[in-house]
């Protein structure tokens, strides 16, 4: 997990609620992407689709914006990479969309844009071969038209990448060829956690700490 810039604000003096925006959308999105294996009505994403120079094909991506948002105050961005046998969908369940709502509205949270790019099996790199970059499509395509279709917060502060399974893979990668590019970069191992009922439940009763 990448904290150093959290902790870089909290040095400069920028206030411990601000600073603390990637710690808090850790705790919370770990949470709420465990109820992804729980079967559940769709939640309230948007899409778009780009015509992707990177991939060579039209590609798509999520979009989570807060409750409320009138698009004027810029906001950070998070960057939700899936697992592999998800796609862009894999966070648009309700139990996501509205633990993150009701964390926001409640003041637990500070309002934040989310993405959820379309990644395949591709393992969010560019491969060897030339023949995929999903990574380019992401760093240099993605988060670029997010950035021109939404105020979002200027510099690596504004910017935290998370990652499941595949995806917090793939996602360390990213990271670890340019950490200044990210506030924080989190990788959640799905397959760490007990499946079927057993996830359920655990996700009916689990909290984030305030």
């Amino acid at each position: 997990v990448a904290d150093r810039r959290a902790r870089q604000l909290l040095d400069r003096g920028i206030s411990p609620h601000d600073a603390l925006v990637p710690y808090r959308a850790r705790a919370l999105l770990s949470t709420t992407m465990l109820a992804i294996a729980c079967a559940g009505p769709a939640g309230r994403l948007s899409y778009t689709e780009v015509a992707s120079v990177a991939m060579n094909e039209r590609l798509r991506y999520g979009i989570y914006r807060p409750p409320g948002w009138d698009r004027n105050e810029p906001l950070p961005l998070v960057v939700l990479l899936h697992g592999a046998g998800d796609d862009e969908t894999t966070a648009d369940r309700r139990a996501v969309t509205e633990a993150l709502d009701q964390a926001i509205a409640a003041g637990e949270l500070p309002p934040f844009v989310m993405v959820t790019p379309e990644g395949r099996r591709g393992f969010w790199v560019n491969w060897y071969d030339g023949s995929a970059r999903w990574r380019d499509w992401v760093i240099d395509e993605v988060i670029p038209d997010v950035r021109r279709n939404h105020p979002i917060v200027e510099g690596p502060e504004g910017l935290h990448l998370m990652g499941v399974s595949m995806g917090g893979g793939g996602g360390m990668q990213v990271w670890l060829e340019e950490p200044s590019r990210f506030a924080s970069a989190t990788k959640k191992p799905v397959s760490a956690m007990p499946s079927g009922p057993v996830m359920c439940a655990f996700t009916a009763s689990s909290s984030v700490p305030p």
